[in-house]
């Protein structure tokens, strides 16, 4: 199942992502850690990339629009 772009679907991007293979060779290599950083990683990326598509502004290092 490919991943959800947009808000609502972080914990269940996280979900899916924690089911694949690529997930399972990760934890194997370098630990539990890193596979959990790196699907968090993976679906806030993909949080972002909804957010650009609706146009919504990202915020600056300061934090405003």
């Amino acid at each position: 199942m490919p991943l959800m772009s947009g808000k609502g679907h972080v914990s269940q991007n996280i979900s899916e992502l924690h089911r694949g293979p690529q997930f399972r060779r990760t934890k194997k290599k370098f630990g539990p850690q890193s596979a959990n950083k790196q699907a968090i990683a993976i679906a806030l990326k993909e949080e972002r990339k909804g957010r650009s598509r609706r146009g919504i502004p990202k915020k600056d290092i300061h934090g405003y629009y």
